[in-house]
């Protein structure tokens, strides 16, 4: 065996020219390392493996044989240690070469080759052991498969889709198989000494399907229904008329319709198996269609009680079948039939006949018919109140009945319907005489005849009169008393003709009390003519009912809505309890020390005298703390019970408290035993001499206010009724004021410091609002005012302390949206027909030393634009020196921006003035007063619409009242009345 790329290719030339039959074989034999095997035995056999020739190999390993005629031979190659090795020779039918070996020997078994007498490359397979001329045969259920003999196979391997199946001497396969599958087969040759032909190319072969049998048909009218048996392997059949395929079927049966009558029709069926193959026809068999026979023409007679049907008679037909609503009813012999059917329902009928094969023809047109209702009888009208009853026999047939009111002799009106045979006519005119006809309704619709007439006359109406109201309470006074359950008693007189049913009593409040419960409205069942019956209505006054006459209304209906001529109105007189009244009557300061003071950050004591200065008792009192940011109280619970307030007394209780504030607020909610709720503020500094729980005063009966230690701001209404507000990170306020000026033109601006004072309470109590987020931020900052450089270092739309702190506060808190307050009190001047502010420094004869107005506004609509910057609101007390000067001046403020809102205390050619009763300006005093409620309309929130209407109408008020005062006029100007003020919810 030659083994590429260890071994060169020996190429020895040799052409033979004078003995062309034969040929010679020269070879070269080596050893795995390429060395010349000499002495190896070299012998040429025939296929029965006898030696015909032999030879050695030389020292170089060469053999050769001459004149050999080419014929199949084996050369055999032999040497005692190197091995051996066979080879097998084919000869060619013609041009036979001489050929050149190369063999290796390697002490191994190797398998055989085989050449040819020529110079190409040996094969492993064996080119005479190749299988031809393979022949196929197929049979319903069976195949055949059969080839050549080859004289040097010794065996064949037969392979079935790949799988072997067979090995044998014979040369034939045959297999009972089922139809419609596939088969393929490839056949392999064997010979001697391990010697094989390649194996064949595929074979594919699949066996037919029978012939359908058992073939049978049945005729009916002009359509043939063939049936026939199933064939073993079939998926379908293909049916054939007249020798044309008229269809495929997956079932053994088949109609064909629509043919034409009377004729004859050649059919045969094929069958089809799962490879699509169709097997050979079946036996053809004949079949006639049947004679036409027409269907009959139906119509009928129709009679009070019976449906007559009839319809023409048909040749060679002795019975014809009767069909209503598609079921079959009778058969009959003749060509007419009488139907004894209900009035009033349509009924539809055909009629087929029955033809010489027993078979029934079409059937006939559809012919649809009824017996007309009768109208109703025996009617009977009742009358009732406001109404008239309707009664009648029931009529067969009828799906609903029609009521009519006859008008006159050839004149009806429709008024209704009804299934049943009873029908209510209403409402009705009382002592109307009225009368009726009645038809019946069938169900397609069709209304018979009008009835007779019935008539009657409708009763009078019933008619309420209520006799007398009583209220029945239990302590016999006649009134109803606080917290007392009574009844209100109503007797009701029925003087009509009609009894009335379901009569309910309600009253409802007129000019009342809220705190009068009305129980549920009373009924009653029936209440017949001339009858009296009594109605009573719970009634309950609560504890906090007032004394006084509270009016109702009495109403009455009933089912038939009958009610009172009029109104019933009636009055319940009631008594309210004598209320308390708790009051702190005063309050003190004491501590571990023995002092009176608060110092800071330490525990004192708060002893707090409640008093009922009221004329009623208390049954009890509630005492709510509300605590906020300022202080704390330890292991005090918030709220405590007392009991019994007789008028006068008075009760002491110490709630400890700590705070680390220079100013505080305590507020403190009363609730008597009805309800009522007193809520009181105490003003609490640290470092400040109180009294002592010892020198605790009692309050008159009947005392209204209390100022509990009067001081400089604790004297007036608004500086000590300072509403406290939850802290308000997203505000930032600006207040400016101005007393004293350095110019001494410029007199001083009195209670000016006082404005700013208490406005910055204000800001910080009820805004929330702590000392970094205004400007100044101390109060002792821009000490007497703010001068000119302050003014434009405040404003300054660039480098500015308010924008500083508006982007400061963005940048280091968070905080996305920031509305800015603007409070500027102090004086102003007209210079050219605009308003400029008078700063601290300025001096009265350089205009240029002084702040123009339009400059402020202007630089805060500079500021507007900043994105978290939400709102800007401005309160403008100014006390122009000269506001002669603007007197018709068209001056306004600039164009602003939705953000910006200005509320001025006076209005162009006015200016602020003094209000010297309360310490304040009149704008300032009305601003704070509309902050500590006055424009609350109990929502707790204080929008700027609610405080400039308050300031509109009431800041003239006070001035009006005040003598001597000129005119001052408020002025608004932006868009956004609905922004937030304060929100102290």
């Amino acid at each position: 065996m030659i083994s590429k790329g260890i071994f060169f290719f020996l190429f020895l030339s040799f052409i033979s020219i004078v003995f062309p039959q034969n040929v010679t074989l020269i070879g070269v034999i080596k050893n795995p390392a390429d060395k010349p095997v000499k002495n190896a035995l070299i012998t040429i056999r025939n296929l029965k493996d006898e030696i015909l020739y032999e030879e050695t190999t030389n020292r170089k390993g060469i053999f050769k044989f001459e004149e050999i005629e080419p014929k199949f031979y084996y050369l055999f190659i032999d040497h005692e240690i190197e091995g051996s090795k066979r080879i097998k020779l084919n000869p060619k039918k013609s041009k036979n070469k001489n050929v050149n070996f190369l063999f290796q020997l390697n002490g191994k078994e190797q398998p055989v080759e085989c050449y040819l007498y020529n110079d190409d490359l040996p094969t492993f397979n064996d080119p005479v052991l190749k299988v031809r001329d393979i022949k196929s045969s197929s049979f319903p259920g069976k195949i055949l498969i059969s080839w050549k003999d080859i004289k040097q196979a010794k065996l064949y391997t037969l392979y079935e889709n790949g799988e072997k199946i067979y090995v044998g001497e014979e040369t034939r396969f045959e297999k009972n198989i089922f139809p419609g599958t596939e088969f393929c087969y490839k056949i392999k040759a064997s010979g001697s000494y391990g010697l094989e032909g390649v194996i064949s190319e595929p074979l594919c072969i699949s066996a037919p399907t029978e012939a359908p049998r058992d073939i049978k048909t049945k005729i009916y009218k002009k359509s043939v229904s063939v049936v026939w048996g199933s064939v073993v392997g079939a998926i379908s059949y293909n049916l054939y008329v007249n020798d044309e395929k008229v269809g495929n079927y997956r079932d053994t049966t088949a109609v064909l319709k629509d043919l034409e009558f009377d004729k004859e029709y050649y059919m045969k069926i094929t069958a089809i198996d799962a490879l699509n193959n169709e097997s050979k026809p079946s036996t053809e068999i004949k079949s006639k269609t049947h004679v036409f026979v027409p269907a009959p023409i139906l119509s009928s007679m129709s009679k009070s009680k019976k449906i007559t049907l009839i319809w023409n008679q048909i040749d060679n037909v002795g019975e014809y079948n009767i069909y209503r609503e598609s079921i079959k009813i009778a058969s009959s012999n003749n060509t007419s039939f009488t139907d004894s059917v209900l009035p009033g329902k349509q009924y539809c009928y055909t009629i087929t006949c029955i033809d010489e094969h027993g078979i029934e023809s079409d059937k006939s047109n559809e012919h649809c018919t009824k017996i007309d209702l009768q109208p109703p009888k025996g009617i009977i009208a009742d009358a009732d109140v406001a109404s008239m009853h309707l009664n009648w026999d029931e009529v067969i047939g009828a799906d609903l009945y029609k009521i009519y009111e006859k008008i006159n002799q050839d004149s009806v009106v429709y008024i209704g319907n009804t299934k049943s045979t009873q029908f209510t006519v209403k409402p009705l005119d009382f002592s109307k005489d009225i009368c009726f006809v009645i038809s019946s309704v069938d169900m397609d619709g069709d209304e018979s005849d009008y009835s007779s007439t019935a008539c009657n006359i409708v009763f009078d109406p019933p008619h309420f009169v209520i006799q007398k109201m009583t209220l029945i309470e239990p302590s016999g006074n006649r009134k109803l008393d606080a917290n007392e359950e009574g009844r209100v008693q109503f007797s009701i007189l029925n003087d009509g003709q009609s009894p009335a049913h379901n009569i309910s009593f309600s009253i409802f409040a007129n000019d009342s009390d809220s705190n009068i419960k009305i129980g549920s409205p009373f009924i009653i069942d029936t209440l017949n003519a001339g009858r009296i019956k009594f109605a009573e209505i719970d009634v309950e006054a609560e504890l906090q009912v007032n004394s006084g006459e509270n009016s109702f209304t009495l109403k009455v209906i009933s089912k038939e809505e009958i009610i009172l001529d009029q109104p019933y109105n009636f009055t319940i007189e009631t008594e309210s309890m004598i209320p308390p009244k708790l009051i702190i009557a005063d309050f003190a300061i004491s501590n571990d020390f023995g002092t009176n003071y608060i110092p800071k950050n330490e525990i004192v004591d708060l002893t707090i005298r409640i008093q009922n200065v009221g004329e009623g008792a208390s049954q009890y009192a509630l005492v709510d703390l509300i605590e906020n940011r300022t202080f704390k109280s330890p292991d005090f619970t918030g709220d405590m019970t007392l009991p019994f307030f007789k008028s006068g007394d008075y009760m002491d209780i110490q709630i400890p408290i700590v705070t680390d504030q220079d100013n505080f607020t305590i507020d403190i909610v009363l609730i008597d035993y009805l309800n009522k709720r007193t809520s009181h503020r105490l003003d609490l500094e640290s470092m400040r001499n109180y009294r002592s729980p010892m020198e605790l005063m009692v309050q008159d009966l009947g005392t209204e206010e209390i100022v509990y230690y009067p001081d400089e701001l604790g004297e007036v209404d608004v500086d000590r009724k300072i509403p406290f507000g939850r802290k308000n990170p997203e505000a930032i306020a600006v207040i400016l004021g101005i007393e004293d000026y350095e110019d001494m033109q410029y007199p001083k601006l009195k209670y000016s410091n006082r404005d700013k004072s208490v406005v910055r309470r204000y800001f910080n109590e009820a805004f929330g609002l702590s000392d970094f987020q205004m400007l100044p931020s101390k109060s002792w900052q821009m000490e007497g005012g703010p001068t000119l450089e302050d003014l434009n270092s405040t404003f300054d739309p660039h480098q500015g302390d308010l924008r500083k702190r508006v982007i400061t506060a963005e940048k280091y808190s968070d905080i996305e949206e920031m509305d800015i307050f603007i409070y500027y009190r102090g004086y102003g001047e007209w210079v050219g027909g605009k308003p400029l502010l008078i700063p601290r420094d300025a001096q009265a004869d350089r205009h240029i030393s002084k702040y123009p107005l339009e400059d402020m506004i202007n630089s805060l609509v500079r500021l507007s634009v900043i994105e978290n910057m939400r709102t800007i609101t401005i309160f403008l007390d100014i006390s122009f020196t000269n506001p002669e000067k603007s007197s018709g001046s068209l001056w306004d403020f600039p164009e602003i921006p939705d953000k910006i809102c200005i509320l001025s205390a006076s209005s162009n050619g006015e200016t602020s003035q003094i209000y010297s009763d309360k310490k304040h300006s009149f704008f300032t005093y009305t601003f704070l007063k509309a902050l500590s409620g006055g424009a609350d309309d109990g929502d707790s929130v204080i929008e700027l619409g609610e405080l400039t209407e308050y300031v509109y109408k009431n800041l003239p008020k006070f001035v009006r009242d005040v003598p001597g005062s000129l005119k001052q006029n408020p002025k608004f100007n932006g868009m956004d009345l609905k922004r937030t003020i304060l929100d102290l919810r």
